[in-house]
């Protein structure tokens, strides 16, 4: 297996960067030299991955931008981290929150525009091999605009390469946005190869995956019912069909189970994976040794706890880069239901085993784990059953942290934490108290059992950006706004059916829905069973609610009442600090609607 190295890449950028600011560059080698070969041109192309790797997908600022301030994750312990995303609270004109996503988006684009614009200069044999090798350009291009216009909306649209500071800009509407990025997308679709040697770069099913995306996305733009509509959920349907239909011929395939597709075995070759974001185990790959560190982002704290110390399997809680994190909203646990549905307890964990072991150093240490009295406090136990002298046995369950109502749970042998505990049920879904709502379910997508130690903050899990589940769903809702509703039922019912408990009871005809089952609402609450935590929740709401900012806030409001400050302008993000300090026509460009006078 054959990673897209990145210690060129870095090498590059450096080069590139030096040449178009006319540094003093002691080589004499320019960035027309070197690009002017299909060698050196491979470098270019590959300096366009960097920031998905080192500054997406695998740290928090893109993950909070994706996941964050929507319906199904909230910070945990009530934190005030990053509140502006989370929250929207604070959101001001003058924020600088949102500067490095900002730069990290533009920086690539330049990198994607020098490869377009040089390819016909690189020295390639034939039109067939550049094409191929600039559709990678392409490809990435459309998928960092495709992330301005859905967060910040008609900004700056380039498409040539820069030297040195950008001091003005124009804007360009969301239609040229899109003009472009459909556009990309489609020479990415028509060049890009079936399979690449390397893993991390797009080939034709990826591109076909995207372009299903962006075209539903497009769609939204429209009333259902115009032209405009449903050319493009038309493209969105004949896209992601191409791929489920022909799912051989391109390698991919669901998995039976759906306890496979985030299982760490499956990871690096992952059967349902239509394009990844790669990260090594030589650290010095991943760009500063930046690690993957989305395993640390939906932990609860269960250490130190009723037996259960720090382990590989649960996940490092004690990480001092991991931040106050992510907890489920109970609009979030509540959409599943647990009982007929194999994709709740694949997705999220509630038990925790008490791995106590006797400190052979200590002659005095208990043999069992024995109850505190601070723990018996702090989980609320009737202390007539539950006493210091009460013990735990390893490897039995010792904490529980869990979406349903527990009774008698004061008198249980191990520390429950219910949804009465985390959630004010009976007036809103907010959450309660700070004391105990760090003991939530965690998310298991990306905890990683192969870290080196329990210590360990360096993970070298590939995330995965787009995969062949996505594609029922696209498929689904374009059929249903094509008013094609027994087909856009028979795609989810697939999903359905895979993700149905078989036993001891087959779940799966219980699991089918019907044509009048289908609805927006129901498209995201069965994409928040899919999809949760994928980096895609802000996309889905954005796009369902699109022409409707009024319901988009309704819609946040109930199902994540903690939300207090949303308003209908925060579906498009303000302006960051750095263009307003830097861009000297500032005036004529504005910020985003609202944020000139932001509460």
């Amino acid at each position: 297996m054959k990673y897209l190295p990145i210690t060129i890449l870095l090498l590059t950028v450096g080069l590139f960067h030096a040449c178009d600011l006319d540094e003093y560059n002691p080589s004499g080698v320019t960035a027309e030299t070197v690009f002017s070969t299909p060698e050196g041109f491979e470098t270019l192309v590959n300096a366009c991955y960097v920031n998905l790797r080192k500054e997406f997908y695998g740290t928090e600022d893109i993950l909070l931008m994706t996941e964050g301030g929507t319906d199904c994750w909230f910070n945990n312990e009530k934190s005030f981290y990053n509140k502006q995303t989370t929250r929207y609270m604070n959101l001001a004109s003058d924020l600088t929150k949102f500067n490095n996503p900002w730069k990290r988006m533009y920086d690539p684009i330049n990198l994607c525009n020098a490869a377009i614009g040089r390819a016909d200069g690189a020295g390639f044999p034939n039109d067939s091999i550049r094409d191929a090798k600039v559709a990678e350009a392409h490809f990435l291009r459309a998928y960092y605009n495709w992330m301005i216009v859905e967060q910040w909306g008609g900004v700056i649209l380039r498409t040539e390469e820069t030297a040195g500071p950008v001091l003005s800009a124009q804007r360009s509407s969301v239609d040229d946005f899109y003009e472009v990025i459909l556009d990309d997308i489609d020479f990415a679709v028509s060049h890009l190869p079936m399979s690449q040697v390397e893993i991390g770069r797009p080939d034709k099913k990826a591109a076909l995956a995207l372009q299903a995306r962006l075209a539903l996305t497009r769609a939204a733009y429209f009333d259902p019912t115009t032209p405009e509509a449903v050319t493009y959920y038309t493209l969105a349907k004949t896209a992601a069909t191409e791929l489920i239909t022909n799912k051989a011929m391109y390698g991919v395939d669901l998995y039976p189970d759906f306890n496979d597709v985030f299982k760490p075995a499956n990871n690096k070759a992952n059967t349902e994976c239509l394009f990844k974001v790669t990260h090594s185990a030589t650290a010095s790959y991943n760009g500063d040794d930046t690690p993957n560190r989305l395993h640390l982002w939906f932990l609860s704290d269960y250490s130190s706890y009723c037996g259960v110390s720090l382990n590989l399997a649960d996940g490092n809680d004690q990480s001092n880069s991991r931040g106050p994190g992510l907890m489920p909203t109970l609009y979030q646990l509540d959409v599943f239901n647990e009982d007929m549905d194999a994709r709740y307890y694949a997705s999220f964990q509630e038990a925790f085993i008490c791995n106590y072991v006797k400190d052979p150093t200590n002659p005095l240490a208990p043999a069992k784990k024995r109850w505190t009295t601070s723990e018996i406090t702090r989980f609320k136990k009737d202390n007539t059953v539950i006493k210091t002298t009460t013990t735990i046995n390893t490897g039995d369950t010792a904490l529980f942290f869990t979406k349903k109502a527990l009774p008698d749970k004061a008198r249980r042998n191990y520390g429950v934490v219910d949804k009465y505990d985390l959630y004010d049920v009976g007036n809103t879904d907010s959450i309660l108290t700070t004391e105990l709502n760090a003991h939530h379910p965690q998310l298991r997508k990306y905890l990683d059992p192969n870290r080196s130690n329990v210590n360990s903050d360096f993970c070298t899990q590939d995330v995965i950006l787009i995969r062949l589940a996505e594609m029922y769903l696209i498929a689904a809702e374009a059929e249903y706004y094509l008013n094609n509703k027994p087909q856009a039922k028979d795609w989810i019912n697939v999903l359905r059916t895979r993700a149905a408990i078989k036993a001891p009871v087959n779940m799966t005809d219980s699991m089918q829905v019907t044509e009048n089952d289908l609805s927006p609402a129901f498209f995201l609450d069965e994409r928040a069973r899919e999809l949760t935590g994928e980096h895609l929740r802000w996309f889905d709401l954005v796009r369902t609610f699109r022409r409707t900012p009024t319901a988009w806030v309704e819609w946040i409001k109930a199902k994540n009442p903690n939300i207090l400050d949303v308003k209908t302008h925060h579906m498009y993000r303000p302006i960051p600090q750095i263009e307003v300090e830097t861009m000297l026509n500032f005036d004529e460009f504005e910020q985003n609607p609202g944020y000139d006078t932001e509460n």
